[in-house]
């Protein structure tokens, strides 16, 4: 293995324990929202459990997106103070 591939294996490996990414953020699954009339006045317990649901786990999506921007950020930010130690003139 030369040097280079085993810097860059390095560079891929170091920090990933405990990064989030949006590959870990699963979006919720979308509530009906074309109900009848009729469905909604004979199942609205269950169909606003559903709405209810959505928006909880909605909430829980974005958070994890935003954990996975933050780990990205990090990722991003270490590799460039990586390159400006190799190449301090630029």
């Amino acid at each position: 293995m030369t040097r280079l591939a085993i810097l860059a294996t390095l560079a891929a490996t170091s920090g990933a324990v405990g990064q989030t990414t949006s590959m870990d953020c699963v979006p919720p699954l979308h509530p009906m929202t074309d109900a009848s009339p009729d469905d909604v006045r004979d199942f609205e317990d269950l169909i606003r459990a559903e709405f209810s649901a959505y928006f909880n786990e909605a909430q829980s999506y974005l958070n994890c997106l935003a954990a996975a921007q933050t780990s990205a950020t990090e990722e991003i930010n270490e590799v460039l103070e990586a390159h400006r130690r190799m190449f301090p003139g630029g």
